[in-house]
């Protein structure tokens, strides 16, 4: 009777195969759709701002080096430079 339902044990192989490769499958697209949430969203796992260049070094630029760009850049009168850097250094 069960005979018609199973198939013999030749089949039964193919099972954890199966199983494990829609494991597999099912991970990785929830990396993939979490990874583009994330990049959505603006926010990423450590390891991949990181390898982006957003790790925790990457915005903290010294307010003088900060203040020496937008000088270099034109946004800042010689008048506001020189201001902005006797209050940096006081």
């Amino acid at each position: 009777m069960l005979a018609q339902y199973f198939p013999g044990p030749a089949y039964w192989w193919m099972f954890p195969i199966i199983g494990i490769a829609c494991m597999i499958a099912m991970v990785a697209l929830m990396a993939l759709v979490m990874r583009a949430m994330g990049h959505r969203m603006g926010c990423m796992p450590p390891m991949m701002r990181w390898r982006h260049g957003m790790g925790p070094d990457a915005g903290s630029d010294a307010p003088m080096d900060i203040l020496k760009k937008r000088y270099a850049k034109g946004e800042l009168t010689r008048e506001e430079f020189e201001h902005m850097k006797r209050d940096l250094q006081d």
